[in-house]
């Protein structure tokens, strides 16, 4: 009979050790919300099995790449709702609507797609704006901000409920980084004088652990969960 030979490489995950780190963020960063980032299937860790185990930790909501990520995690029973941190296709908006959800507007089309989408379904859709701070990768820029809460005010079936951006050399730059905080800090400040935030994230695992955001709330911890420290952090020998 055919015989199959056993792999002669694999991973063993502790997923105890992935809830301990999530926990030694929750120390360091002492933040008000958590939204770990499990995209790439949880960085190779498991999309289902690392979701599960942090399902029951608190935490406000679970950071995907795209769509089909985010149906997985509601496929696999976990209670904390997906957000998606990339842009959507127009095709796959109608779903993120049906599921409330979450997604970044990057754009007044998406802005609108969206809302005309909650109106046919009679809901109203919670939104986070995404603000391009440096990273040229999307996102509203501060010369767009006037224009973009004017039109927001006329959507009547969007509710904004948070504002994100990110950081994207915060292990290796810290002047570039530290301005694009003050560049986040000036933009947030002007959408609080119009309009409330429940959440304002723009903390990854580096910022989580080595700044200060006055405005941010919700950390967006991804590497650290899997024991890597992206900085020479007091906090690194606990991971």
């Amino acid at each position: 009979m055919p015989a199959t030979s056993p792999p002669r490489a694999w991973a063993e995950i502790d997923l105890g050790a992935i809830r301990h780190n999530l926990n030694v963020v929750k120390q360091a960063a002492k933040g008000e919300y958590y939204m770990p980032v499990v995209k790439a299937g949880a960085y190779g860790h498991g999309l289902e099995q690392v979701c599960r185990t942090l399902d029951s930790e608190g935490i406000a909501f679970f950071g995907v790449a795209n769509v089909g990520e985010a149906r997985r995690i509601s496929q696999a029973g976990c209670r904390t709702r997906p957000y998606i941190l990339g842009p959507a296709f127009p095709e796959e908006r109608e779903e993120i609507v049906l599921n409330g959800w979450r997604s970044f507007i990057s754009t007044m089309e998406e802005a609108e797609h969206y809302n005309s989408l909650a109106r046919l379904y009679g809901k109203t859709l919670p939104i986070h704006l995404s603000v391009d701070t440096g990273m040229g990768r999307g996102g509203f820029l501060p010369d767009q901000l006037e224009e973009l809460l004017s039109r927001l005010g006329e959507l009547d079936s969007l509710h904004l409920e948070g504002l994100g951006a990110h950081l994207p050399c915060a292990d290796e730059d810290r002047e570039i980084t530290l301005r694009q905080i003050a560049l986040f800090e000036r933009m947030a400040a002007r959408i609080w004088e119009k309009l409330p935030l429940k959440y304002c994230h723009l903390a990854n695992s580096a910022a989580s652990l080595d700044y200060e955001i006055p405005s941010n709330n919700m950390c967006r911890p991804g590497l650290v969960l899997y024991g890597f420290s992206p900085i020479d952090s007091p906090w690194a020998s606990q991971l």
